[in-house]
């Protein structure tokens, strides 16, 4: 079995339910895609696709790293990561919404 991470080559990418039902993009459209292109080795295209990847990335090696290490403020730093995921979910919809309507 061949394991592809390109478009191109790969067409079975899940497609979003609430694009389907509403044709409309949802605040997550653009996780999955940013995904495959950070697996790529293609950071920048990355965050152009998707703002939060990397940090969402980060914070759940962060909160795996917790629940193993249980830091001293980590619940503050999960706190402040979690916080700043939303932030840049909701810029990155309205960016989406303003420039593409």
């Amino acid at each position: 079995m061949l394991l592809c991470f390109s478009f191109d080559a790969c067409s079975s990418l899940f497609q979003c339910p609430f694009f389907a039902i509403a044709h409309f993009e949802c605040p997550g459209c653009g996780l999955q895609r940013s995904l495959i292109l950070l697996l790529e080795g293609k950071p920048g295209e990355s965050i152009a696709m998707y703002w939060a990847t990397i940090p969402m990335l980060t914070m759940f090696v962060y909160c795996f790293l917790y629940l193993i290490y249980r830091y001293r403020n980590g619940l503050r730093n999960l706190i402040f990561f979690f916080s700043l995921n939303c932030l840049l979910i909701f810029c990155n919809y309205l960016f989406k919404i303003t420039n593409y309507l």
